[in-house]
């Protein structure tokens, strides 16, 4: 489930652009907050998914592959945070009136992180 959203969220980015999907949610795990879905990574990822459902997102073999070569170096804290500890990422197409009083941590491509 971590791999599918990170590919379903990050699909079109560049590897630094999945690392930052990795990171935020890494970054929402380690922070253990309910509002996430606690401690659990699986419950972290699917209530990102809303009204998707990850059972029908296919992981291309290569994006597999190379997520199983980059994404235990995130976890394992051996690649820098390239998003500075971000909790939150907002796409253009949302509104940003969630995003006011946070502190905007990095921009990738179109993306923007954000933490509070």
């Amino acid at each position: 489930i971590l791999q599918k959203t990170i590919f379903f969220y990050s699909t079109g980015l560049s590897r630094k652009g999945e690392q930052a999907i990795a990171f935020t949610l890494l970054n929402r795990w380690k922070a253990n907050r309910e509002e996430f879905g606690g401690r659990n990574i699986a419950d972290i990822c699917l209530q990102l998914w809303e009204n998707a459902r990850p059972e029908e997102v296919e992981l291309p073999e290569n994006v597999q592959k190379g997520m199983n070569k980059w994404l235990p170096l995130v976890w394992n804290g051996n690649i820098y945070d390239i998003t500075k500890g971000a909790l939150y990422f907002k796409f253009p197409d949302e509104n940003d009136y969630w995003t006011k009083g946070m502190d905007k941590t990095a921009s990738i491509k179109n993306i923007e992180f954000y933490k509070d």
